[in-house]
């Protein structure tokens, strides 16, 4: 992505990119350094890393600030699979490695709630905390709501990388009572 573009605003939030590779799949994350205890971002469905540009800075005299731009995303581009919930929260476990974090706090927007969710109860060794920013959901709940709009949704194509999420996420009801860490939730109303 180009710096001088991000989320369609001039990219001006003093960071590094980097990737790292999954099975073969090239991710992409930002890295605005900082000193203290890793703070990992995730996106909502559809999001870069970019979006947090703002956002991040804010941390780094305390944290080591990253975001992962999770598959499918511009950049680098889509794989035709690896889109379901087990392979998107192995992606954040993969960007930990890489970048040497053994634990971290996460802080998720929207969908990557359902990861960070996933990974605290899955590795709870793994994460110190985490801040749900609209993002602890239960998305059975409002796919059985919306089920029944007057409008529906757009179905998307068969194997799309957006069909492929909706397998699982349609049915995903998370335990949030398994969430073994600090936890903090914001909702937008």
């Amino acid at each position: 992505l180009p710096a001088a573009v991000a989320c369609g605003q001039p990219d001006t939030s003093p960071h590094q990119v980097g990737t790292f590779d999954v099975d073969g799949v090239e991710l992409h994350y930002l890295d605005w350094g900082g000193s203290g205890e890793p703070l990992v971002f995730l996106t909502g469905y559809g999001a870069q890393a970019h979006v947090f540009d703002r956002l991040a800075t804010h941390f780094t005299d305390r944290f080591r600030v990253v975001a992962l731009t999770r598959r499918g995303q511009e950049p680098p581009g889509r794989p035709a699979g690896g889109y379901d919930h087990a392979t998107l929260t192995g992606d954040v476990a993969a960007l930990m490695d890489t970048l040497g974090f053994e634990r971290a706090h996460l802080a998720a927007h929207s969908f990557g709630g359902a990861e960070a969710t996933r990974l605290a109860t899955t590795f709870p060794e793994r994460v110190l905390s985490i801040v749900y920013l609209d993002a602890a959901l239960n998305p059975a709940v409002g796919e059985a709501v919306r089920a029944e709009a007057p409008v529906p949704n757009p179905v998307p194509p068969p194997g799309s990388p957006y069909a492929q999420v909706l397998e699982w996420w349609t049915a995903y009801t998370p335990d949030f009572t398994a969430v073994d860490c600090p936890s903090l939730a914001f909702f937008a109303v």
